[in-house]
Formats: C-alpha cells, structure tokens, sequence
C-alpha cells in the first residue's frame, strides 16, 4: 500500500524556493540564476500563494541587496 502525501500550493512554491536559495553560490551567475527563478516562482505565488509571493518579495530584496536570503516558510 502506498501513501501519498498532497501538497499545497504554497508548500511546493516554497520547497521550490528553498531549493533555489539554498543552492546559492557566491558568484554573481549563480545570484543572477536565483534572482531570475524566485521572480518567476513570486509570479505564480501571487496566484496561488499571496502569502509565500510576499515572502519572495522580501528575499529578493535582500538577494538583490547582497544580504543573506533566509528560507521561505509555508503556512
């Protein structure tokens, strides 16, 4: 027997987040690589998620900022 477990939303934008940001580099390409897939994540989130879209907001700020990016957290 096998059991799945569902996802909101909302968590998915995030894990897909976290993944981003915790394979931030410190070389400018793999900050411009982030920059580029949390804009696009934030574009869905506004539809699906608001909350996790305001989160991305504010870490984007900060990355595009050079200030540490925390992970993003699912309600």
């Amino acid at each position: 027997m096998s059991i799945t477990q569902s996802l909101t939303p909302a968590e998915v934008i995030a894990n897909e987040a976290n993944l981003i940001i915790n394979g931030l580099g410190a070389t400018s390409s793999s900050i411009d690589m982030a920059e580029s897939a949390l804009e696009s994540l934030q574009a869905v989130a506004e539809q699906l998620a608001p909350d996790i879209a305001r989160q991305l907001k504010l870490r984007l700020v900060a990355l595009r900022n050079r200030i540490h990016v925390l992970q993003v957290r699912s309600a």
